[in-house]
């Protein structure tokens, strides 16, 4: 691994939703994606009580952008 760079395991690959597939069963693997990527205080909807408003907006804004890129362009 090069200096300054992580290796971050996600987990199994997920497929992009695409509108065709069960959608509760990717709903159920991108959570789990989610929690994998700590993430899932986002999950809940409302921001930790120790956490500051920054940082919660991080967490939103990347896990938006993970459900994000695990949808197909159609959907």
């Amino acid at each position: 691994m090069s200096k300054g760079k992580m290796n971050v395991d996600l987990g199994p690959a997920l497929k992009p939703f695409d509108g065709k597939d069960d959608f509760t069963d990717w709903q159920r693997m991108m959570k789990n994606v989610l929690i994998q990527q700590d993430l899932d205080d986002a999950l809940n909807g409302e921001k930790p009580a120790s956490m500051i408003d920054a940082a919660w907006t991080k967490v939103l804004k990347k896990a938006k952008n993970s459900i994000e890129i695990h949808l197909t362009r159609l959907v």
